[in-house]
């Protein structure tokens, strides 16, 4: 959803001037631009902090994982 909105938000901004709200706004539904988790919209702030948190997460699995290891 970052990608799509980062490398489309351009397009999709001129696109704006021409076409009506509810055309971006389908648009934007169909890339799957705007995200929905139960029926509630995501926004991009959300989608960042999503994916900071799982690189944390994981880098300090990683971590634990092979000092683990070395403790062997």
């Amino acid at each position: 959803g970052l990608f799509r909105n980062h490398y489309m938000n351009a397009v999709l901004s001129e696109m704006s001037e021409k076409l009506p709200d509810e055309a971006i706004t389908a648009i934007r539904d169909s890339f799957d631009m705007n995200m929905y988790f139960f029926d509630n919209k995501v926004g991009v702030p959300t989608m960042y902090i999503v994916v900071i948190a799982s690189i944390v997460i994981l880098l300090a699995a990683y971590i634990l994982v092979t000092k683990l290891r070395k403790e062997k």
